[in-house]
C-alpha cells in the first residue's frame, strides 16, 4: 500500500516531468487556501488532502487536484490559460491513472469531473480542478510500522546454499514447491540414475 508520503512524492514527480508544469510551484496541502503560506510561481499544480475513507480491507485515499495560472487584468489570455491548464490536468490524470493501476496497483474511477476555477484566490488565477480517489487494499492484521519489541523487519528467503530467493515485507507470503518425487526417492532409500542431455 502506498503511504501519503509515497503518492505525495508520485505526484511531485508528475508535476517536476511535465513540461508546461515544471518551472511552477508544486504544493502538497490540507488547506485550499493555495498562496497563504510560500510564494507562489505560476503556473501551480496543487494538490489538497481530503477525507481518506477505510471500508473493511479497502482504502480510498481522496486529493483534490488544482491546476491554476495567471490571468491579465483585462483577462486578455483567459482563453489560453483556460485551455493550457486543462490539457495539462487531463495529462496528469492520464499519467497517475496509468502509474497507479499498473505499476502499483491502485484502483481509481474511469469518470471524473473537470470543474473550471475563474479569477481565484488572491492571485486572480484560473484553471481547472478534478478530484481523485485512490484505492487500495488495507491489510488490518498487520501494523506497516515497527512495535518495540516485535519483529517486524523484512524476511529474507534463502536456499541450502545461502543464495537469496527473495525477500519480503511482514506478513506477505512465500510459496514452496515441495518436489514430491525426490522426497519419496530419498525417503525409499533408492538410487536413480538419470541420463544426462545431450
Amino acid at each position: 500500500m502506498l503511504s501519503q508520503n509515497q503518492l505525495k512524492q508520485l505526484f511531485n514527480d508528475k508535476q517536476a516531468n511535465h513540461l508546461q508544469l515544471s518551472s511552477g510551484t508544486f504544493l502538497f496541502d490540507r488547506v485550499p487556501e493555495f498562496g497563504a503560506a510560500e510564494q507562489i510561481t505560476y503556473p501551480l499544480m496543487g494538490v489538497t488532502v481530503n477525507p481518506t475513507v477505510i471500508d473493511g480491507n479497502i482504502i480510498t485515499s481522496n486529493f483534490l487536484f488544482s491546476f491554476l495560472d495567471l490571468v491579465h487584468q483585462d483577462n486578455r489570455n483567459m482563453d489560453e490559460v483556460m485551455s493550457d491548464m486543462q490539457q495539462v490536468a487531463l495529462d496528469i490524470f492520464a499519467q497517475l491513472f496509468n502509474d497507479l493501476q499498473i505499476n502499483y496497483n491502485c484502483t481509481l474511477n474511469e469518470g471524473f469531473t473537470l470543474e473550471p476555477v475563474q479569477s481565484a484566490y488572491d492571485d486572480d488565477v484560473s484553471g481547472w480542478s478534478f478530484q481523485m480517489g485512490i484505492v487500495q487494499h488495507y491489510d488490518r492484521s498487520s501494523c506497516s510500522l515497527p512495535s518495540s519489541g516485535a519483529n517486524a523487519g523484512l524476511v529474507t528467503i534463502v536456499d541450502q546454499d545461502g543464495n537469496v530467493l527473495t525477500t519480503l515485507n511482514p506478513n506477505s507470503t512465500y510459496t514452496v514447491t515441495v518436489l514430491q518425487t525426490i522426497i519419496d526417492t530419498i525417503t525409499a532409500n533408492t538410487s536413480t540414475i538419470i541420463d544426462p542431455l545431450t
